[in-house]
């Protein structure tokens, strides 16, 4: 009441976590609106509340399931079917839910809406239940399920209190895994013969409880860290929010393996291509030499198996001819039914090759009207491409391509006089740069 008439505007004044309280009502027109605003002006002395409220769409999760601050009234059976909503304890009121008709034809509804019709049979009951809503009891019981009022019901004796038709029978099942060290996911599938159970989950190891879920869409889930290693049986309890609407249910006891920790290291020094290369990788499992084998990836090639030595190692070469540049070799050790899966990566930096470049003029001396040739061969790991560029001071006077570290340079006609011959190797992808020693050359008229 407070809360609608502005009087409490934050959590912490009623006990809650400090925070603004957003007040919401369902929309002008509502039945809920038009019920709870009665509620709220009965436990105001029959004075009507001036509501400090915001408009929501009635039995909308919209404005609520997003901000911890909101409050409305809401629908207890629409809660059973709305995951994202909760229930505040403390406050509730009952509310029959009616279906008109016209009098005149109260006969033609009987066998549906009467006392006698499908509304309040057992298995109307059920279709009820599974909607979040409690069935009346019937006149015979003491109830007013079926009957044809003008006015509005006050006598809410349920079917349930009433000792009508037995709650709906659930079943709940049990997975327990363990992929990571000291961990157990638990799964609890919560099933029943119709409807969607509404409560809550217990899960048990032995007697003990260590947690609760609730469950969304029949699941419930927990995950369970920092435990010690070995055998546990785990066991989930299914407690009804209404004993009456449903049965409670538990699932077997079900025996998992808690994993012990794992880890791989992967190490290597770096080499220049051309050269040859390694890592060792190194894998332990609880605490000891891991046994077996261990996939070991180089680079973008395909992932291949090494064994492991009894100290846990394997040394893994990598091709003197692997490009130069980054090379991420990657190892993963698979998991065993008592331990967990581990990985682990490391980046090489392959540099390039050094190159040694030699140059030959055919002639040391040629006429202006000639054109000089020059040979030139680089020496470096492997094939060995890119480019040779001759320069006399700034000027370029020859360039060739490289093939398998040789090329021929035919020179540019040159004026008279005597030149200074610069061959430079531009280098490749995988190989450095390198100059040969200067040329002399004189050119005469």
């Amino acid at each position: 009441l407070k809360i609608y008439k502005g009087e409490v505007t934050n959590w912490s004044e009623v006990g809650g976590q400090p925070g603004v309280i957003k007040a919401l009502i369902p929309q002008s027109g509502s039945g809920t609106r038009s019920f709870f605003e009665s509620q709220l002006k009965a436990a105001n002395g029959g004075n009507t509340v001036v509501l400090k409220a915001s408009d929501t769409q009635e039995h909308s999760d919209a404005d609520l399931k997003n901000d911890a601050n909101a409050i409305a009234p809401f629908s207890s059976a629409r809660v059973t079917i709305t995951p994202t909503v909760s229930l505040l304890g403390g406050w509730s009121a009952e509310r029959a839910v009616y279906n008109v008709v016209r009098a005149a034809d109260q006969d033609k509804y009987e066998s549906i809406f009467g006392e006698s019709g499908y509304i309040c049979s057992a298995a109307g009951r059920t279709v009820l239940e599974a909607a979040g809503f409690k069935q009346l009891a019937s006149p015979a019981n003491g109830g007013a399920c079926g009957e044809w009022v003008t006015g509005t019901v006050s006598n809410f004796k349920t079917a349930g209190d009433a000792g009508q038709a037995g709650a709906v029978a659930t079943t709940t099942t049990l997975t327990a895994t363990s992929t990571k060290a000291g961990a157990v996911d638990l799964r609890a599938t919560v099933g029943a013969t119709a409807g969607s159970a509404a409560g809550r989950v217990e899960f048990f190891l032995g007697d003990e409880k260590v947690g609760t879920a609730f469950p969304s869409g029949g699941v419930a889930e927990l995950k369970l860290s920092g435990l010690p290693t070995g055998k546990r049986s785990y066991r989930a309890n299914f407690v009804p929010t209404d004993a009456n609407l449903f049965t409670p249910s538990a699932s077997a006891d079900i025996e998992v393996t808690v994993k012990a920790a794992a880890s791989v290291t992967v190490t290597g020094a770096t080499a220049a291509y051309g050269k040859a290369k390694s890592v060792t990788v190194k894998a332990v499992r609880e605490g000891e030499p891991a046994t077996g084998a261990v996939s070991v990836k180089v680079g973008s090639a395909a992932a291949k198996n090494y064994t492991l030595s009894s100290a846990g190692t394997v040394k893994v070469a990598i091709a003197s001819t692997t490009k130069a540049g980054s090379l991420t070799v990657a190892a993963s050790l698979p998991a065993t039914d008592t331990a967990e899966a581990a990985t682990a990566s490391t980046k090489l930096s392959i540099a390039k090759a050094k190159s040694s470049t030699t140059a030959k003029a055919a002639k040391s001396k040629i006429k202006s009207s000639q054109r000089g040739s020059v040979s030139v061969k680089v020496s470096a790991p492997g094939t060995v491409t890119g480019k040779v560029t001759i320069k006399s001071g700034s000027k370029t006077v020859g360039t060739a391509t490289v093939k398998n570290g040789k090329a021929t340079v035919k020179l540019a006609k040159l004026k008279k006089g005597n030149y200074k011959l610069v061959v430079t190797y531009s280098g490749d992808s995988n190989i450095s740069g390198s100059k040969a020693k200067t040329l002399k050359l004189k050119v005469t008229k």
